[in-house]
């Protein structure tokens, strides 16, 4: 029974690899490759990627990832890299893909080590686009503008009873 059940995760764990790996090379691919030459069967797999019974542990898509990079020619990208690139090509997860993809390359793909499975990474990518957006004006060149800001107290119930407030609505108005 483990034997079967790691059979079939190093199997599929192959599967990944080699579908990500020929969608963004097309030269890779058949000519009669029926994944690619099929209506709608990429976002079909693109779909079951993302479900979390089929998840496969990271560890292990790396694993098999670095063992069979070093039987191609071309220098490749991490495997996050190809995994972000071929998942932003569905219209939903496109920004949040690409978004991240720019970080990854910018920070020399560190962050590829913590992630725990395809859904996780596309968890942290969509996270991470959030954190961006609200977290950095905060740190950066508004920090001074923050530091001076001022705190405005509540306007208290007994100062607003306190105050000669006009009255609604203004005689004027009022028709006679």
């Amino acid at each position: 029974m483990k034997t079967e059940f790691l059979h079939m995760m190093i199997l599929d764990g192959c599967f990944l690899v080699q579908i990500v790996r020929k969608f963004v090379n097309k030269e890779q691919r058949d000519i009669n490759d029926p994944v690619f030459n099929m209506d709608c069967m990429f976002q079909y797999i693109c779909h079951d990627l993302l479900l979390l019974e089929n998840q496969i542990p990271w560890f292990v898509l790396q694993y098999i990832y670095e063992l069979t990079v070093k039987y191609y020619q071309n220098p490749e990208p991490c495997l996050s890299v190809l995994i972000l690139t071929e998942l932003s090509s569905q219209p939903q997860l496109s920004h949040n893909c690409r978004w991240y993809l720019d970080h990854l390359r910018g920070n020399n793909y560190k962050e590829d080590e913590s992630v725990l499975h395809i859904l996780d990474l596309i968890r942290t990518s969509i996270v991470f686009s959030f954190t961006e957006r609200y977290e950095k004006p905060f740190h950066d060149a508004n920090t001074q503008l923050i530091a001076s800001a001022r705190i405005v107290p509540l306007m208290s119930p007994l100062f607003f009873l306190s105050r000669k407030w006009p009255s609604w609505p203004p005689s004027n108005m009022v028709s006679t």
